[in-house]
């Protein structure tokens, strides 16, 4: 990772084999060596596997500097908590395209040669900033990967000198990530100019494409379209860029209000790129005024740059160059691959929430659920809302707090049946077993539970009733055809009877288990298409459904397995004193070290304490020195965690 580095970054990392009083060295041989006390660095480590963020940062003066050196030094930003498992989008960018940033330029690139070729343009150019290359914005210099694409704008700017007045077509493409497909790229975008061109004329309109990989979005391509057209055209002109995306043109409008802040700018998706838009357009004097057009709607130019923005998938990426990056304190890249163009807390949330994510998923009393359905069949963003879901009156009361625990307690399989109860109590039950209360055929456990063969007719009848429901549901909604709706929901897994034939797979087990099911959710989007409605229907759905599966279901088993008990002789006052007797579990606590230290007179309650007298403080830190506090899940070692911020990053 030392010799891919870019310049100017900071490696936060410490490995416990290495000697960590001794601080960090900066990657740059431009840059130096800044020590510091690392004393605290004994806590445990977290596995970073290498995926880093680092920050290309422009040397300062901290007004409180908290790391003491000579001048100056670069503030970086922590890496990113453990992740075992990456956000798919980037571990597949990781395997395709190990990285777009490249950390040197050949001497000798099509590029140069290119530039040589054309110095006396490029010199001191005063028509078009973009092409002056001792500019900062130019060209050249605001790119950096693929520069066939480069040299392809350089030459289209070149046409454009003599202009003032443009009409742009603009569109993006994005493809859905396939991790089996080899293409570099998800993202394509394209623009044609048609100011003296009309659609009989035959001849081909000035056109440009590009592509992008990091970050997919189609909105990210449609940004890119439009920074690349601001680019190609001289200053003082006038722009009227036709596009399909209203959240290209209000986010516009957003980044180019001069009341809009800062701090907002950097949370908007993309704001690298709507930062170079911003600074153009008052750098350059331009006129730009967006228009909407409707996709797909036969539109000719509108459906001419959408064919070569599908194309242009097929094309070798670029990334703006976080390098050269106007008016930008520090520039956040992502595993040296590419700058991260979002809000930086919400794309650690994303990846937090991917670790969390696949702890989830290696919760082994998760397997029945595992062991029945794939992963695709359960919606789990509308799971997460749906065990989120207050659905009594009470913003706090204990009926609400008992629905929650309920609800938890299913998914992860851990309500008080038979194979719980054996686990707490296992001198209480007969050979550690519990026969299901209902049928007495099965052991009693929370995967027997709901598909219990004695349960099957009851199950069946709420099925029946909430068909109809969710018909009226429909019905009362949308507009579609009753008949239609009907012959939809016949054919839904969901709502049909439960057998022993298809118990084992029957989706009626996500319900029970507090799981939504994507087919669910696919079906009453289909009708709705309106997510906002969609929930609504699930969660009036489901809350009947519960309702009624706990009256007649759940009632029902604890009151016969309270039954079983009391002829087993199993009371509860057996359960408490066997709690009682259960020895309780060692923390295996070093022998306590006394330490003392002076202390300042003080007056209690309990009486005066000489001040000259030692003051006895218990110490139940373990041997090795690290802090029990540090115990985490995420905890895995590997690397340190190493945090330096500052204030002033919030100017950025």
């Amino acid at each position: 990772m030392v010799g891919s580095a870019p310049q100017n970054l900071l490696y936060i990392g410490l490995s416990l084999k290495e000697s960590v009083g001794n601080g960090t060295e900066l990657l740059s041989p431009t840059t130096r060596k800044i020590t510091y006390n690392a004393s605290h660095t004994k806590s445990p480590l977290l596995d970073l596997f290498d995926n880093t963020l680092y920050f290309h940062a422009k040397t300062f003066v901290p007004n409180k500097p908290f790391l003491k050196i000579e001048k100056s030094f670069i503030f970086p930003i922590t890496p990113l908590h453990t992740l075992r498992t990456q956000a798919f989008t980037y571990s597949k960018h990781r395997l395709i395209l190990p990285n777009v940033l490249p950390p040197t330029i050949p001497i000798l690139s099509s590029l140069d040669s290119y530039l040589n070729e054309n110095s006396i343009l490029f010199n001191n150019n005063s028509i078009n900033l973009n092409l002056n290359i001792s500019s900062s914005l130019f060209i050249g210099n605001i790119f950096v990967g693929n520069r066939d694409l480069i040299i392809q704008l350089l030459e289209i700017a070149k046409q454009f000198l003599l202009q003032k007045k443009f009409i742009f077509y603009t569109d993006g493409s994005f493809s859905p990530i396939d991790v089996d497909s080899s293409t570099q790229t998800q993202m394509g975008f394209a623009w044609i100019e048609i100011t003296d061109i009309t659609p009989n004329s035959g001849l081909p309109p000035p056109s440009y494409k590009g592509a992008l990989s990091f970050n997919p979005s189609s909105t990210k391509a449609e940004v890119y379209a439009l920074l690349t057209a601001i680019i190609a055209v001289p200053d003082d002109s006038e722009l009227d860029i036709f596009t399909d995306s209203q959240n290209v043109i209000h986010t516009f409008h957003v980044v180019t209000n001069k009341l809009t802040s800062t701090r907002r700018t950097l949370k908007c998706n993309n704001h690298l790129a709507w930062r170079l838009i911003d600074t153009l357009i008052t750098k350059k004097s331009l006129i730009v005024r967006l228009h909407k057009v409707k996709a797909h709607s036969n539109n000719f130019w509108n459906d001419m740059a959408d064919s070569l923005a599908n194309t242009a998938r097929l094309l070798t990426p670029y990334e703006i160059n976080p390098t050269t990056l106007p008016g930008s304190l520090m520039t956040h890249i992502w595993a040296s691959i590419a700058p991260i163009d979002r809000d930086i807390r919400k794309f650690c949330h994303n990846l937090t929430d991917v670790y969390t994510f696949n702890q989830f998923l290696g919760n082994p009393s998760l397997s029945p659920i595992f062991d029945r359905f794939p992963l695709s069949s359960i919606h789990w963003p509308l799971t997460r809302a749906w065990l989120q879901f207050n659905s009594t009156p009470d913003v706090c009361s204990s009926t609400k707090s008992s629905h929650n625990a309920f609800r938890i307690k299913a998914l992860n399989h851990i309500l008080p049946c038979g194979d719980v109860l054996t686990k707490h109590y296992p001198d209480l039950y007969p050979d550690n077993y519990i026969p299901c209360p209902v049928c007495n055929n099965h052991p009693d456990t929370n995967e027997h539970l709901g598909i219990c063969t004695n349960l099957f007719p009851v199950i069946n009848n709420i099925l029946m009733e909430h068909k109809s429901i969710l018909q009226c549901l429909l019905e009362e909604h949308t507009s579609y055809n009753p008949t239609f709706i009907t012959q939809s929901i016949d054919q839904f897994d969901l709502l049909l009877p439960i057998s022993e034939s298809n118990s084992y797979t029957h989706p009626i087990y996500l319900i029970i288990h507090q799981l939504v099911s994507q087919d669910f959710y696919n079906l009453v989007r289909s009708f709705t298409f309106n997510d906002k409605l969609t929930r609504s229907i699930i969660w009036e759905l489901l809350i009947s459904f519960h309702d009624q599966v706990y009256q007649q279901i759940w009632p029902k088993h604890c009151s016969l397995l309270k039954l079983w008990e009391q002829r087993n002789g199993i009371t509860p006052k057996c359960k408490r004193d066997f709690r009682r007797r259960k020895p309780k579990k060692s923390h295996d606590h070093p022998t306590n070290q006394l330490t003392t230290r002076p202390s300042v007179a003080s007056t209690s309650l309990h009486g005066s304490q000489n001040p000259f007298q030692p003051r006895v403080r218990t110490n139940f830190s373990p041997p090795d020195g690290i802090s029990r506090r540090s115990f985490h899940p995420w905890i895995s070692s590997a690397r340190l965690l190493v945090l330096l911020t500052c204030r002033n990053y919030r100017c950025g």
